[in-house]
């Protein structure tokens, strides 16, 4: 086998890090981990991949918005980033194409594309 067995919950601690990264770069202040967003994310990636779209909202319409209620957090201010890419498969980017075997070479190229979609702001 070539490269590393994926593991998804290394793969979320390494996006945290390097975003944390940048926006100490970029002096802005760092983000703190939570466990209870981070399940939320993981049903909407699941969601995501059974109902083969792409989008923030659902094609049932579920929004961002119903998603934290539905799991009962009280969020005022919040974003949400997504990214589509696969895990030892070649993968089209704007930089070339791409392929990632390692956990941490995904999460860098999650990294990159986000920070490469219009409209960001750290």
């Amino acid at each position: 086998m070539f490269g590393e067995d994926l593991d998804a919950q290394r793969v979320q601690e390494f996006v945290h890090d390097a975003v944390n990264a940048r926006r100490s770069e970029e002096g802005v202040s760092t983000l703190q981990y939570s466990a209870d967003l981070q399940e939320v994310a993981v049903s909407h990636s699941e969601d995501l991949a059974e109902e083969e779209y792409f989008a923030h909202d659902s094609p049932s319409g579920e929004t961002m918005e119903d998603r934290y209620e539905q799991f009962g957090i009280d969020c005022r201010l919040s974003g949400e980033n997504i990214v589509q890419t696969w895990y030892k498969e070649r993968v089209r980017t704007d930089d070339g194409e791409q392929y990632y075997d390692t956990n941490k070479a995904l999460a860098e190229g999650i990294l990159t594309q986000w920070m490469n979609s219009p409209g960001l702001e750290l």
